[in-house]
């Protein structure tokens, strides 16, 4: 049977169906324009499955191995609720000298800061918010806390009001608080001002802010990382196996980009970003001894806030 529209308008046969001879006649009459929508259609099809397609070195999962041996003893430095962390017990954790403590986020609670200042620690705490800077003068008062106003960033820029670029749960959330410029700095820049080579404790909870600065503390000195990661509402599922490893899987219709060149200017749209392959460095330099679900913080954002804390792997001696 020929697929071609014959001009019989009482047989025209389409692959087996009969099409009425008005409908042969519109199709004639604008061959052209259809030809040109179909291509079209065809076009954008093709875009979405590339744009939505990954390329196969793309990683969907990561088993970040629960490494509790590494510290057994855990005690909480600071509050109990949100604000304090567990870490390994003070003798293990604290050096006898040149102990140093960069803690990013700060708000309105450092309880965690002023564990380790009264420990003896040189303790930098930043944070450019306006809750922050209401704290800073409490901060101060303990011995070797200092408050630095600027925030880190993956480069160093100054932002006007409401231009900070949020990387979690969206665009808008913490601009509200952007209502004063602020100044961002990134880690390298950060440690050569004050004069670090190598860190005690690196703790980083800037609300989605880890991600862009992840190569920077991945190469960054320092004995133990706590850290809170954020992760987009339905991108990824963390869940945990009878080992209390950290599954990490990512959303299969959720593909990921390379996250922005540190040569880019920042930008006040958060895109997407291989998570999993930023966590992949961090998870070859460290061991992770704990982690859980900021509870709170997952209910509030119906987004997954995980609070993980790693040491740096002890390299055996040849």
């Amino acid at each position: 049977m020929s697929s071609k529209c014959d001009d019989n308008p009482k047989r025209q046969m389409l692959l087996g169906m009969e099409i009425p001879a008005p409908a042969v006649a519109f199709v004639k009459q604008n061959k052209q324009a259809l030809v040109a929508a179909a291509a079209s259609v065809l076009g954008v099809a093709l875009l979405y499955v590339t744009i939505m397609t990954p390329p196969s070195s793309y990683d969907y999962s990561l088993v970040v191995r629960n490494q509790q041996e590494v510290c057994p003893n855990r005690i909480r430095a600071g509050d109990v609720e949100d604000g304090g962390w567990w870490i390994c017990d003070a003798q293990t954790t604290i050096p006898e000298k040149d102990c140093v403590i960069y803690s990013f986020g700060i708000r309105d609670n450092f309880s965690f800061d002023h564990f380790f200042a009264n420990k003896g620690c040189q303790v930098h705490g930043f944070d450019p918010s306006p809750a922050g800077l209401q704290s800073q003068k409490e901060y101060e008062k303990v011995q070797r806390a200092h408050y630095h106003s600027y925030g880190l960033g993956v480069v160093d820029k100054d932002y006007g009001p409401g231009k900070v670029p949020f990387r979690w749960p969206g665009l808008d959330y913490l601009q509200e608080f952007n209502t004063l410029p602020w100044k961002l700095k990134s880690l390298p820049t950060i440690m050569k001002e004050i004069g670090n080579s190598k860190l005690t404790i690196l703790k980083v909870d800037v609300e989605g802010a880890e991600w862009d600065s992840m190569k920077h503390i991945a190469k960054a000195g320092w004995d133990e990382l706590y850290m809170e990661l954020h992760f987009p509402p339905g991108g990824y599922n963390i869940t945990r196996n009878k080992n209390n490893d950290m599954i990490v899987t990512r959303t299969p219709h959720k593909p990921a980009e390379p996250p922005r060149r540190e040569s880019q200017p920042a930008r006040n749209t958060p895109g997407t970003i291989d998570r999993i392959a930023l966590l992949q460095e961090i998870n070859a330099i460290a061991d992770m001894f704990y982690w859980d679900d900021n509870h709170e913080c997952t209910k509030t954002f119906a987004a997954a806030c995980i609070e993980i804390t790693l040491n740096e792997k002890r390299i055996p001696k040849t």
